[in-house]
């Protein structure tokens, strides 16, 4: 009966709804799908008085301690200055040595210093950096590069499980600057388009007590994409 007695109108009316409610899923869907997915672990609570960082092109995510100073090089007001820091100091570029050396692309795209009471001390500090060359390493050519190089190594590992998958370094790489003696704890994260590189360093008279920091900042740190 409601066949029969339905109007044109009604009709209309309820197909309009309808290609305008699968329009809407479509949308959604679409959303959803362009998101970065997370490559580490997710669910990290981080410890009392840290704030989560995410950089604006929605590549990184990490929670870092509160007094650290960041520069994100998309965004327009701190870019500039991180490429100061940069040009003015090597040991950030050194951080990510020997791998970041290997390639001639590499660009650093996000600086964290934590506090220092006196400025002739390297901070302790996080570096990220990212290469389309790097990333065409596979992990094993990568291990092959630091195990035959000169390269002062002091633990290598290849990170795979469902939630990440990474080769995980501890060296001491070459300082470009006058200073301390770096020890960075890092990884190398592969991609679609780009390898990324993280880095946390300290000079090494300090190294040992950063270590619980440095385990915090890695445990949170996502690579979104």
């Amino acid at each position: 009966g409601w066949g029969r007695s339905a109007s044109a109108s009604s009709i209309v009316l309820y197909a309009g709804i309808t290609v305008a409610v699968v329009f809407a899923l479509i949308i959604v869907m679409s959303s959803l799908g362009s998101q970065p997915q997370v490559q580490v672990s997710i669910g990290t609570r981080a410890p009392d008085e840290w704030e989560l960082i995410t950089d604006a092109n929605r590549s990184l995510t990490a929670y870092l301690p509160q007094g650290w100073t960041w520069f994100d090089s998309a965004n327009v007001e701190q870019g500039d200055r991180l490429r100061e820091l940069i040009a003015e100091d090597g040991s950030f570029l050194s951080g990510t040595f020997p791998l970041g050396g290997a390639v001639d692309d590499l660009e650093v795209v996000f600086l964290a210093l934590s506090p220092t009471m006196d400025s002739s001390t390297l901070p302790t500090f996080m570096v990220v950096a990212k290469s389309e060359k790097l990333n065409r390493l596979s992990y094993g050519d990568a291990s092959v590069y630091l195990d035959e190089g000169d390269f002062t190594i002091s633990e290598m590992r290849y990170i795979d499980n469902f939630e990440r998958s990474y080769l995980s370094i501890v060296t001491e790489p070459e300082v470009e600057s006058a200073g301390d003696q770096l020890r960075c704890r890092q990884q190398f994260i592969k991609g679609e388009d780009e390898g990324m590189l993280l880095a946390l360093c300290a000079p090494v008279r300090f190294y040992t007590a950063q270590q619980i920091i440095f385990a915090e900042i890695f445990n949170s740190f996502q690579r979104l994409s």
